[in-house]
Protein backbone atom coordinates (compact mmCIF):
# COMPACT_ATOMS: atom_id res chain seq x y z
CA UNK A 1 0.00 0.00 0.00
CA UNK A 2 1.60 3.33 -1.04
CA UNK A 3 1.84 5.72 1.26
CA UNK A 4 -1.18 8.28 2.38
CA UNK A 5 -3.70 5.92 1.37
CA UNK A 6 -5.97 4.50 3.51
CA UNK A 7 -6.53 0.62 3.66
CA UNK A 8 -9.82 -1.49 3.68
CA UNK A 9 -10.40 -3.03 7.36
CA UNK A 10 -12.63 -6.13 7.37
CA UNK A 11 -14.34 -6.49 10.86
CA UNK A 12 -15.15 -9.78 11.27
CA UNK A 13 -17.51 -10.99 14.56
CA UNK A 14 -20.45 -13.09 15.33
CA UNK A 15 -21.87 -10.68 17.42
CA UNK A 16 -23.21 -7.77 16.19
CA UNK A 17 -22.74 -5.39 19.04
CA UNK A 18 -19.14 -6.25 18.42
CA UNK A 19 -18.97 -5.12 14.72
CA UNK A 20 -20.81 -2.47 15.49
CA UNK A 21 -18.08 -1.37 18.03
CA UNK A 22 -15.46 -2.15 16.40
CA UNK A 23 -17.00 0.06 13.28
CA UNK A 24 -18.04 2.98 15.49
CA UNK A 25 -14.21 2.90 16.85
CA UNK A 26 -12.32 2.80 13.69
CA UNK A 27 -14.47 5.10 11.46
CA UNK A 28 -12.41 7.85 12.54
CA UNK A 29 -9.44 6.56 10.58
CA UNK A 30 -11.53 6.99 7.33
CA UNK A 31 -10.36 3.63 6.67
CA UNK A 32 -12.91 1.78 4.39
CA UNK A 33 -14.49 -0.68 6.81
CA UNK A 34 -16.24 -4.10 5.70
CA UNK A 35 -18.57 -5.94 7.93
CA UNK A 36 -18.94 -9.60 8.07
CA UNK A 37 -20.60 -12.20 10.20
CA UNK A 38 -19.04 -15.01 9.65
CA UNK A 39 -16.14 -16.48 7.99
CA UNK A 40 -17.97 -17.46 4.47
CA UNK A 41 -18.64 -13.32 4.39
CA UNK A 42 -15.58 -12.30 5.51
CA UNK A 43 -13.73 -14.72 2.05
CA UNK A 44 -16.57 -13.00 0.03
CA UNK A 45 -14.80 -9.91 1.18
CA UNK A 46 -11.32 -10.63 1.15
CA UNK A 47 -11.59 -12.00 -2.00
CA UNK A 48 -12.87 -8.94 -3.47
CA UNK A 49 -11.28 -6.25 -1.77
CA UNK A 50 -9.66 -6.53 1.75
CA UNK A 51 -6.23 -4.83 1.90
CA UNK A 52 -5.70 -7.00 5.49
CA UNK A 53 -7.88 -9.49 7.70
CA UNK A 54 -6.89 -9.94 11.01
CA UNK A 55 -9.38 -11.91 13.28
CA UNK A 56 -10.16 -13.35 16.73
CA UNK A 57 -8.71 -16.78 17.55
CA UNK A 58 -12.64 -18.27 18.31
CA UNK A 59 -13.64 -17.85 14.66
CA UNK A 60 -14.61 -21.64 13.06
CA UNK A 61 -12.99 -23.15 10.20
CA UNK A 62 -15.36 -23.35 7.38
CA UNK A 63 -14.95 -26.65 5.30
CA UNK A 64 -15.14 -26.57 1.51
CA UNK A 65 -13.54 -23.24 0.67
CA UNK A 66 -10.92 -23.14 -1.78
Amino acid sequence: MSPGVLPTLLIVDDESHMRRLLQFALNKTGAKLLLAANGREALEHARREADRLDGDRGIQRIEHCE
